[in-house]
């Protein structure tokens, strides 16, 4: 996918430090053992460490680019043994493994931008879930409050160095579609080269964002029976004013 290719280039600049949620993915996974799948792995965040921790991860990914970024951190780690990747659309890709925990983070999910597909990718995953396997969906809590944030104003996000002297400035312009439940994110990357000159990068992403009762009848309507739903990487209980919508559920 064109528009993930190109966030790929600057997606470890602003993410690639952060492992908040990394604790409540070990810890799941220590009550279920592996293999550990992870749905829109990106450039392998989440699935190095959970490599190093010693389980076989398998990171199912539509970018090239975030996979080859992926595969190329799994090689400087020595954790290559222990990682498959697979390019290809949580909708339709196949393994022959049967997971016992399965996970999708930081909202990757809402990437499936219609109820259709969302049914579809869930139905999908659970093909390749053991009975009685454990999801985790981390998803965008539609708090009002930040939802009329996407008012299509151009955010400042953040400002780096490269080794090579250039700066990459981001920016962010959020549009809310209330009447479709999509969050629209254009990105904008400037790179401030020594010379002088500008390059500048653009992508767009659209986000189904869905409330927590949707939430519970997807995951019932595919085959899972939801387990809990919590509000933070602290599991604690979700809210109106909860940072994440955490759906933990059980394949069937």
């Amino acid at each position: 996918m064109e528009a993930m290719d190109v966030y790929a280039k600057f997606y470890d600049l602003r993410y690639g430090d952060f492992l908040d949620d990394l604790p409540m993915y070990t810890g799941f996974a220590a009550r279920t053992g592996g293999p550990i799948l992870e749905l829109g792995c990106g450039t392998g965040r989440l699935l190095i460490p959970l490599a190093k921790e010693g389980y076989d991860v398998t990171g199912v990914d539509i970018s090239t680019e975030m996979l080859k970024i992926a595969r190329e951190k799994a090689a400087k780690a020595s954790v290559q043994e222990k990682v498959e990747l697979i390019e290809g659309d949580v909708r339709t890709f196949s393994t022959t493994k049967e997971y016992p925990l399965a996970l999708s983070a930081v909202s990757s999910f809402m990437a499936l931008d219609s109820l259709e597909k969302q049914i579809a990718g869930l139905e999908n995953v659970r093909k390749a879930m053991r009975p009685g396997g454990l999801l985790i969906l981390d998803l965008f809590n539609p708090n009002p409050s930040v939802l009329l944030e996407g008012d299509g104003r151009v955010n400042f996000v953040g400002e780096w160095e490269l080794e090579d002297g250039s700066v990459v400035q981001e920016f962010s312009i959020r549009t809310t579609h209330a009447s479709s439940q999509i969050h629209e994110i254009t990105y904008l990357y400037d790179v401030l080269k020594p010379d002088g000159s500008i390059d500048r990068h653009r992508t767009q992403v659209r986000l189904k964002y869905i409330g927590e009762p949707e939430g519970r009848l997807l995951l019932e309507r595919t085959g899972y029976k939801v387990e809990a739903v919590y509000g933070s990487y602290e599991l604690d209980p979700f809210d109106d004013y909860s940072p994440s919508m955490i759906f933990v559920a059980r394949a069937a």
